[in-house]
């Protein structure tokens, strides 16, 4: 997995942002990803600064609060033109 990127793409339709599009660069390792993260609301996150970049974990809507949780060596977040999917 080192070395890859994860995108997330975002529905922000009647949100509070017009960031839709998360970029996970050169991801040293999945910590934790939980099963049915697609579809709900992403409703907390933490950063940390690592000796490499960063570990973030996210808190997703939906049963038992799903968790994701990346380690990577940058995160870009930016407004993608156009519709998602």
């Amino acid at each position: 997995m080192s070395g890859k990127q994860i995108v997330m793409k975002l529905d922000t339709q009647g949100g509070f942002t017009n960031t839709n599009k998360i970029t996970f660069d050169a991801v040293d390792e999945i910590v934790r990803q939980d099963e049915h993260i697609v579809g709900d609301y992403w409703i907390y996150d933490e950063l940390y600064r690592t000796d490499c970049g960063y570990e973030v974990h996210i808190l997703f809507s939906g049963e038992g609060m799903p968790e994701l949780i990346i380690r990577c060596a940058d995160i870009v977040a930016e407004q993608e033109q156009g519709k998602l999917g």
